[in-house]
């Protein structure tokens, strides 16, 4: 549940045209939730390196290499990016 509550959080982002560009473990915060069984809810902080990005109908397709996203340039939105750090965060986190 937690992750999930991440991937919420990003995809609501991403729909409002936010990058995060710093989505990590340490960038994420339990809550104190009475009303979840857990007992906590997750929270996305740190948003000193987000970017709002320009409103445009152009979308940029490149051809993607093996390299590290932060590497590349990618499509608008930083999608691929914030699924890279999702997938590392979800690779290092037991739920």
């Amino acid at each position: 549940m937690t992750l999930a509550e991440v991937a919420s959080a990003m995809a609501y982002l991403h729909a409002h045209r936010i990058t995060h560009r710093d989505l990590k473990p340490k960038n994420v915060l339990l809550k104190s939730a009475s009303k979840d069984r857990r007992g906590f809810s997750a929270k996305v902080s740190d948003f000193g390196l987000s970017q709002v990005l320009p409103d445009t109908n152009r979308t940029q397709v490149r051809l993607l290499s093996m390299a590290a996203p932060s590497m590349t340039t990618l499509f608008t939105g930083g999608h691929i990016k914030a699924a890279h750090a999702y997938g590392a965060m979800r690779h290092t986190v037991r739920e």
